[in-house]
C-alpha cells in the first residue's frame, strides 16, 4: 500500500485507498476434543468507501472472522495460525492489546449480530452513545449529549432529541 492511500490522497490522514486488508487468514480453535480448524485462508480487502457483507451458513465462521479482525476473538480456545489483517497498512495481529484497543471504536468498529446484547437495557440509549464520546474524546457531558443526539438523527431516528433517553427495548 502507498502512503499517500494510507494517509489520505491530500495528505489529511482522512482515509482514501485501501483501508482493510485480510489476507489468508487462519484460525483454529483447540479443544480437548482436538483442533477444529475454523477459518482457512480468508482473503478479502475493503477500499474507502465501500461496505463489504459477508453471507454464509450458521457456523461457517462469519463472527470468527470478524472477531479476529478486531481482535477480540477468545484465546483460548481460538488462535490465529497464519495471515494478516492489516488496518491502514498495519498489521493489526501484531499489535498490542493496548495498541488495538485504541484503534477500536475510533478507528474500526463491528456491529453484534445480536443487538439485545449490544446495548445494556438499563442505561437509555443516548446516555450509551454519548458516554463513548466523553470516554474517547473526552467531551463534557452536554457536548456528549448534543454529539449523541447528532448521531442519532444522522441514521434517520426520528425525534432524535426526544428519542435520547429512551431504552433499548423501546427502539424497534
Amino acid at each position: 500500500m502507498s502512503e499517500q492511500s494510507a494517509a489520505g490522497a491530500d495528505g489529511s490522514g482522512r482515509p482514501s485507498g485501501r483501508l482493510l486488508e485480510v489476507d489468508d487468514l487462519r484460525v483454529e480453535f483447540r479443544t480437548r476434543d482436538g483442533v477444529a480448524k475454523v477459518i482457512n485462508g480468508v482473503t478479502y480487502h475493503v477500499d474507502a468507501g465501500e461496505t463489504l457483507a459477508v453471507l454464509g451458513e450458521s457456523g461457517s465462521g462469519k463472527s470468527v472472522t470478524a472477531q479476529t479482525v478486531m481482535g477480540i476473538l477468545d484465546t483460548p480456545p481460538g488462535f490465529v495460525t497464519g495471515g494478516e489483517v492489516r488496518f491502514h497498512g498495519k498489521d493489526m495481529l501484531k499489535q498490542s492489546a493496548e495498541q488495538r484497543r485504541r484503534i477500536r471504536g475510533e478507528g474500526i468498529a463491528m456491529i453484534f449480530q445480536d443487538s439485545l446484547s449490544a446495548l445494556n437495557p438499563v442505561f437509555t440509549v443516548g446516555f450509551q452513545i454519548a458516554e463513548q464520546f466523553r470516554i474517547r474524546r473526552g467531551l463534557s457531558r452536554s457536548d456528549a449529549k448534543k454529539r449523541a443526539i447528532e448521531m442519532l438523527d444522522q441514521v434517520k431516528i426520528p425525534n432524535a432529541k426526544g428519542r435520547f433517553s429512551n431504552y433499548p427495548h423501546q427502539f424497534s
